[in-house]
């Protein structure tokens, strides 16, 4: 060989690297899908909780609070705090309840410790009482007040995942047992 040409041999270049941005249009397509998932994720976790359904209700409650009569404001208002309870605490623990047994419950299982036993009378008499018996403003804000508190208040984890994977599990029968009485 002539050594004239290995001066003229140049090394073999490879291709410049691929740059990572932009993205490629398949990666674009599994970024839209993973935040897709883990908006659908937590929007089906957000609906599954109770607590978001309970606070729905207590605005909707508060709200109708003047356009209602009390007799009516005191039967919604006891049947969301029966519902509250009993997403709190499972139905074996209070749906049959009644009576002053009921107030004695609520007052021992109360997260603030509301005297329902006193101001909670209301809610054994106005659903039988005639229907312009009224109850005055201050023991209606006291209620909705403590109503307040189930709703916020935590629980100890054990009861909270107890009562979650029930409510969950009570969903779920609903939805592949829809005829089925509980």
């Amino acid at each position: 060989m002539n050594p004239l040409y290995f001066d003229d041999l140049r090394d073999i270049h490879g291709l410049d690297s691929i740059p990572w941005w932009p993205l490629a249009p398949g990666y674009w397509l599994i970024l839209l899908a993973v935040i897709a998932l883990i908006w659908l994720i937590r929007a089906l976790w957000r609906r599954s909780d109770w607590r978001v359904d309970a606070k729905e209700q207590f605005t909707q409650l508060k709200r109708q609070r003047h356009r209602l009569t009390h007799k009516a404001f005191i039967a919604a208002f006891s049947e969301l705090l029966r519902r509250i309870a009993m997403a709190r605490y499972g139905r074996e623990a209070c749906a049959g309840l009644h009576g002053s047994a009921w107030l004695e419950w609520l007052e021992a299982h109360d997260p603030k410790g509301f005297p329902w036993k006193d101001m909670g009378k209301p809610l054994l008499t106005l659903p039988y009482a005639p229907d312009d018996t009224e109850i005055d403003a201050e023991t209606m804000t006291s209620l909705l007040r403590a109503l307040r508190h189930w709703i916020d208040a935590e629980l100890p984890q054990t009861q909270q995942r107890k009562a979650h994977l029930k409510a969950q599990l009570q969903n779920m029968r609903g939805r592949f047992f829809p005829n089925k009485a509980e």
